[in-house]
């Protein structure tokens, strides 16, 4: 038992001066973050112009996906339009005119709907960059603040 408690002591003992070998921040170090704290700061705003510029992107490559997608829908409705007027049976008629009037109002939507994402203007994120251009150059201010007193080396 009292070579237990010596043991855990000695531990103890040898814990506590691996503890105050421990080195000290020099200016170099200080420095040293100072140069990855801006450098990180340049690659946040090179990311984030990126995102801005990818969802201006993102706005124009999904309108013209859903333009595309109703102008094959339109085209694909004017053709049975074409197929349905040209029922000649008396019975089978009334109800291909019924159809086809059914179909030429979805067209009529469909042509609504292309006017309306024809009209949609890209999106512009220009007002979000010029923010985050503030908050990095804020940001940086404040990191110049925390390392002005120190001393050159």
């Amino acid at each position: 038992m009292n070579r237990d408690v010596c043991f855990v002591g000695l531990v103890f003992i040898l814990s506590l001066g691996l503890h105050s070998c421990k080195s000290n921040i020099t200016a170099a170090d200080l420095r040293k973050q100072q140069s990855k704290a801006i450098n990180d700061l340049v690659s946040a705003k090179e990311e984030m112009k990126k995102l801005t510029e990818m969802k201006e992107q993102y706005s124009v490559d999904h309108r013209d996906a859903q333009m595309k997608e109703l102008e094959s829908r339109q085209k694909q409705i004017n053709g049975d339009i074409k197929k349905l007027k040209g029922v000649e049976t008396i019975g089978a008629q009334a109800g291909a005119e019924n159809i086809a009037n059914d179909l030429e109002s979805q067209d009529t939507q469909i042509q609504r709907d292309l006017n309306n994402l024809e009209k949609m203007q890209r999106e512009d994120w220009s007002a979000m960059r010029d923010s985050i251009d503030r908050q990095i150059a804020t940001l940086e201010t404040q990191i110049w603040s925390v390392t002005r007193n120190m001393p050159a080396e």
